[in-house]
């Protein structure tokens, strides 16, 4: 029929109230996305902030000395968050295995030195320490949800003191380390109980060994090799676009999800950061590592690759990883990250790079966008943004 005012006065409800959850579902997706997210600490008080700028060079340089000190410890204490880490230490086994060694001689020769104890007590002794030593990588394996250490992060690597690092290697970093979290903390809801939602130790987990994390870089094309080395190479990708309205076109050269971003698809919505995780896990329980990942975040696997593992070696080296068959498990994971939280913290020469308009009053506070157009660093203090005269 021919429009009439309570028909438009229909329609306009319809169309608030869609326009209206649209928004609650947007609010949610970007609450989903940035939780938990924040600047890496560079100071005692939380107050100091390299991102988005520092228009003051002295502080700027000091805050990127507090960043290169702090990349690893990040590492660390996320690791420790998720109730990860290392097996016993094989020096502190020697040391123990030798004290017990040592008391059992003690308590067996009754003053004869070892030399004249029996064949078969010196063959308990050995069945002992052998025992004790099952018995020590079993406590420490309760210990833990699954093994794993600094050097799983294949983007921690040491930075050259005698180098500035630039911002947008800086920014690197932090958008990595957000990457790291998310994919550790997806290991851990894998190794939870589904009925108590508390931590298994890692000799009942899935996940028993994060052996390695390689997260590409923005634009980086995943069916290639990545460095991973969170080098000079890490600057965002160029080639973006700032229209967060525009329709977006599948593109499945990268992935079957057809997601894609600068350069491949440059939009105004979101960057998409690539990862493969390598890890030992309990065979029959792969599917529910795949099914943490989109828990925690707005993460897709798009590739699998498995082997069969050997326990014994493992074990042999402190990796009590329980009765379980293993198999060693390349897990590639599509990441996906709203612009319109992430542009928030953006260094600006990064947010020219992906064509986001500057904020007000950032356009003149620009860092250096490489070592070459950085002053370059004082033997004994940093620059303070004056070229040298040689």
């Amino acid at each position: 029929g021919a429009p009439n005012a309570p028909s438009v006065e229909r329609f306009s409800s319809i169309l608030s109230a869609v326009v209206d959850e649209s928004g609650k579902v947007r609010d949610a997706a970007v609450e989903f996305n940035k939780k938990d997210k924040s600047l890496l600490n560079l100071d005692s008080g939380g107050s100091e902030r390299l991102f988005p700028v520092q228009k003051d060079d002295s502080t700027r340089l000091r805050l990127l000395d507090r960043l290169i000190d702090q990349w690893p410890k990040a590492h660390e204490a996320l690791l420790a968050s998720v109730q990860a880490g290392p097996p016993v230490s094989s020096e502190a086994l020697a040391a123990e295995l030798a004290e017990q060694r040592s008391k059992e001689v003690a308590r067996r020769s009754g003053g004869r030195t070892e030399k004249e104890l029996a064949p078969a007590d010196l063959a308990q002794i050995t069945e002992l320490l052998g025992q004790a030593r099952l018995d020590r990588y079993r406590r420490r394996a309760s210990e833990l949800a699954f093994y794993a250490d600094v050097s799983a992060f294949k983007s921690v690597q040491p930075w050259d003191p005698k180098k500035l690092l630039p911002i947008e290697t800086a920014w690197d970093w932090q958008h990595t380390y957000w990457v790291h979290q998310d994919l550790v903390r997806a290991l851990r809801v894998a190794n939870d109980d589904p009925l108590t939602g508390l931590w298994t130790p890692v000799f009942r987990g899935p996940v028993k060994r994060l052996e390695s994390i390689v997260v590409f870089k923005p634009g980086e094309d995943p069916t290639k090799p990545s460095s991973g080395d969170g080098g000079e190479e890490g600057r965002s990708a160029g080639g973006g676009g700032a229209d967060d309205s525009a329709q977006l076109q599948p593109v499945y050269t990268l992935s079957h999800t057809g997601r894609a971003a600068a350069p491949v698809a440059p939009n105004g919505v979101f960057d998409i950061r690539f990862a493969d995780v390598t890890l030992i896990a309990a065979a029959a329980d792969v599917p529910r590592i795949l099914a943490a990942f989109p828990k925690v975040n707005f993460m897709t696997v798009v590739g699998l690759e498995m082997e069969e593992v050997d326990p014994l070696p493992l074990l042999a080296q402190g990796y009590d990883m329980g009765s379980a068959p293993l198999v060693r498990a390349k897990i590639r994971v599509e990441t996906v990250w709203l612009r319109t939280w992430l542009k928030t913290d953006m260094p600006p020469t990064v947010r020219k790079a992906l064509g986001i308009p500057l904020e007000p009053g950032t356009e003149a506070a620009d860092a250096p966008a490489s070592e070459e157009e950085a002053p370059a660093p004082a033997k004994a203090s940093r620059p303070t943004g004056k070229k040298s005269k040689k």
